[in-house]
């Protein structure tokens, strides 16, 4: 219990950076759609001729900005969920994750730590509290659109996917903290994987494997149920991870 209590305390500035981080680019989406519906569209017009134009696709651009004018649910899931709350989702899985193990490595605590506390309890310890924080974080984030237009049922779905695919992302950072024994390696290593991750993204006939379809609740937000097929199997994938991280921790020789 004091090895979890000290976890939270050394999580707890992160936690309050992302929640403050949470709030303030919620509200610049909110009130970013004034200039949406009514600046926006003039200056993408204007773009049409330049040679801006031949790198975006255009009438495609803007029939995303009409359906943004049209529908502020519309805006607020593309804009919100659909882009900065899962960004700020995989950041605060990296804060949480990336010096639980590594930064007790090189700092030589680690010795101190395990001739005190028998390894089940540091592990289970340290990956239950970035586990708590990460929860707490999607929680506050994902209620956000409640004030604005959203349903519970909808931002629930939504809220638990992201989790979902948040616990499998969050196993990979800590699998990164235990291997390595650096802080700046863990982080590389995970932004690393977390590009990887998003190459189906870039082929629609892979969409489907795009870990990040699923963070941002696509297939929720279209059809209104949860993916399940694909969540569970994200899910199964957390717990051998899990397993791995742990049987690497226990097997590791410090």
């Amino acid at each position: 219990m004091k090895v979890l209590k000290k976890e939270l305390i050394d999580l707890r500035w992160r936690f309050l950076f992302m929640i403050f981080l949470l709030l303030i680019v919620f509200l610049f989406v909110v009130y970013g759609r004034r200039y949406v519906v009514t600046s926006l569209p003039y200056d993408l017009h204007l773009l049409k001729d330049s040679f801006i134009s031949k790198i975006l696709n255009m009438d495609q651009l803007l029939k995303e900005i009409n359906l943004m004018r049209e529908s502020i649910r519309y805006y607020i899931w593309s804009q919100w969920y659909g882009k900065n709350f899962y960004q700020l989702i995989l950041l605060s899985i990296i804060l949480y994750g990336f010096s639980l193990f590594s930064r007790e490595t090189e700092r030589k605590t680690i010795y101190f730590l395990l001739s005190r506390v028998n390894r089940r309890v540091v592990f289970f310890s340290k990956v239950f509290a970035g586990t708590i924080f990460l929860l707490f974080t999607i929680l506050i984030g994902g209620i956000l659109p409640l004030f604005i237009s959203f349903n519970l049922g909808l931002v629930g779905k939504i809220m638990l996917s992201s989790f979902i695919t948040s616990l499998f992302l969050y196993m990979i950072v800590i699998f990164f903290s235990i291997y390595v024994n650096d802080d700046v390696k863990s982080v590389v290593f995970s932004i690393l994987f977390f590009f990887i991750l998003s190459i189906p993204g870039f082929f629609s006939g892979l969409s489907v494997f795009n870990i990040y379809r699923y963070m941002k609740g696509i297939d929720i937000y279209k059809a209104g149920n949860l993916p399940f097929l694909p969540l569970t199997f994200v899910f199964i994938l957390s717990l051998i991870l899990f397993w791995i991280n742990w049987w690497t921790f226990r097997t590791k020789e410090f």
